[in-house]
């Protein structure tokens, strides 16, 4: 955790207070104070943190960043700058800058939390490492992760999202990444950035700064990330196609488990993990690519792998005596939803039950994009019966080719499920966080 003398430093910033404390962590949310908390008053287009101080130190913070040198007057233990928000970011790029840890940044429209995880397990193996907390995968999210990290990091996984034009370049100044990883270019916030092609500009500024050792590892199958090249630093390509630097081959879904190979040119590489789902061994395989990459043994990475726990609500296997749930609610995308299906299709079933739910942020005409994940469902699986559930999904049930019902209740959507399912059934449950759909696995469990 970065010591208080040392952000003053960082800041030029004025200190009202005594130095004999040193935060314990870092907040920007007056309710989400921890005891020890540094806490800093960001203002935004409608709140003004500065309102909140008192609450903020109340709830334990045990000093704070503002803006307003009024404040001096009423409290101590106040540092003051011009700009709260500036200041966040700029800290967080000196502070990263003096640890110098090595760091690889993960970006891409699917799977970006997971493969930080995978990346995090393998450098956390032997190595002191980090990693950004939750999804805090903004500027400001990213900025407090760095602040709390342990000034003897030697690894740091930073997980970067973009919600507009320009924000990859201004995140990757605080992060100061050495390598990267970029899953895929996909179909979420279209109504953004409005197509693919500015998606796949966006997503690559991670490497904007990449220097002639810096290795960007990337999908290979992906039709934008597969035709990358570069005479400025290293593109390692990874996927199921022939050709590739990686080859990922002989997956199997088993026992609740995934086991696949790993081949490059010279040598073959067995893995399993303790998760249960296709996308799980792409995004494991370029964690493990990366790894190898920096030195790191295949021993090492194997056993480290089967430390990685499953997170809630994604793909998360849940069982109702013979019946299988595969609670897949947290996120969706269009082709996170067909990873998510080719994965259940895998497993052993007598029956395959869809429930989908809308997704958000899938560009400028959802109804278009609703309507050909109903037509993609039918031309790629067979369910014994399909779900649909939302506003959008409506579109999508009118397109799909098959034993189909559509609901906008979510109780009557729970009551059909439960009169349809029957054991030895498989029911994967997929949709936006919002919609709510991470409610029905466990309504399924408690009938």
């Amino acid at each position: 955790m970065i010591k208080l003398k040392e952000l003053i430093n960082f800041l030029d910033a004025k200190y009202f207070g005594n130095f004999d404390f040193e935060p314990k962590g870092v907040c920007v949310d007056s309710r989400k104070i921890k005891e020890g908390d540094l806490f800093f008053a960001l203002k935004g287009e409608r709140e003004n943190g500065e309102k909140y101080l008192e609450d903020a130190f109340k709830n334990g913070a045990v000093a704070a960043v503002v803006s307003n040198s009024c404040l001096f007057n009423k409290r101590d233990r106040l540092i003051y700058v011009d700009d709260v928000s500036k200041a966040l970011k700029i800290a967080a790029r000196k502070y990263m800058n003096k640890v110098n840890p090595i760091t690889v940044g993960v970006t891409g429209s699917v799977g970006k939390t997971t493969v930080k995880e995978f990346m995090y397990e393998i450098f956390s193996y032997k190595n002191n490492a980090m990693k950004t907390a939750g999804n805090l995968n903004s500027e400001v999210g990213i900025s407090m992760s760095i602040l709390e990290m342990d000034e003897n990091v030697e690894y740091a996984v930073i997980e970067h999202g973009i919600d507009e034009i320009g924000e990859m370049i201004r995140e990757v100044e605080i992060s100061n990444l050495n390598h990267a990883i970029i899953t895929l270019i996909g179909s979420s916030h279209l109504e953004i950035f409005g197509s693919r092609d500015v998606i796949f500009n966006e997503k690559t500024a991670i490497a904007i700064n990449f220097k002639k050792d810096s290795n960007l590892v990337v999908n290979g199958t992906d039709d934008y990330l597969g035709k990358m090249k570069s005479n400025k630093f290293n593109i390692v390509k990874v996927g199921e196609s022939n050709g590739l630097d990686y080859k990922i081959d002989s997956l199997k879904i088993e026992n609740s488990k995934t086991y696949f190979t790993l081949k490059n040119e010279v040598n073959s590489y067995d893995f399993v993990l303790n998760l249960c789902g296709y996308h799980y061994a792409y995004d494991a395989a370029y964690a493990i690519v990366m790894a190898f990459k920096l030195g790191f043994s295949y021993k090492d990475i194997y056993m480290s792998l089967l430390n990685v726990k499953q997170n809630k609500s994604r793909f998360e296997i849940k069982k109702k005596g013979d019946i299988i749930i595969i609670d897949d609610a947290y996120n969706s995308s269009f082709e996170s939803l067909m990873l998510s299906c080719k994965s259940a299709f895998e497993m052993k079933a007598s029956r395959y039950i869809g429930v989908f739910g809308d997704i958000l942020q899938i560009g400028k005409f959802p109804q278009e994009s609703h309507k050909n994940i109903g037509k993609k469902i039918s031309e790629r699986y067979n369910f014994n019966k399909v779900y649909f559930y939302g506003n959008m999904m409506k579109y999508a049930y009118d397109e799909y080719c098959g034993e189909k019902e559509y609901f906008s209740s979510f109780n009557e959507l729970i009551n059909s499920l439960n009169k349809y399912i029957k054991d030895e059934d498989l029911v994967l449950i997929k949709a936006s966080f919002s919609i709510g759909l991470y409610r029905l696995a466990d309504s399924i469990l408690e009938d």
